[in-house]
């Protein structure tokens, strides 16, 4: 599937929303997290040590994701 990364980043981003997790906030949190999961995809892991990408639309999910997270004061 050629969108299999962004689907799963979208995935993540909608599981912070459902949960409450993007309100702003002026204190810095951290959720503390530990998931067993396996996947054939390295692309978000990539994703995750460089904090970067250039794939459409991966791009646009990876900057809303990390803008959301900054104004929630969240890693």
């Amino acid at each position: 599937m050629w969108a299999s990364t962004s689907a799963e980043l979208s995935a993540s981003l909608c599981a912070l929303v459902a949960f409450g997790w993007l309100s702003p906030a002026t204190a810095r949190r951290t959720v503390a997290l530990a998931l067993s999961a396996s996947t054939d995809n390295m692309a978000n892991e990539f994703l995750s040590s460089k904090r970067a990408t250039t794939k459409w639309p991966l791009m646009l999910i990876n900057m809303q994701l990390s803008a959301l997270l900054a104004r929630a004061r969240l890693s």
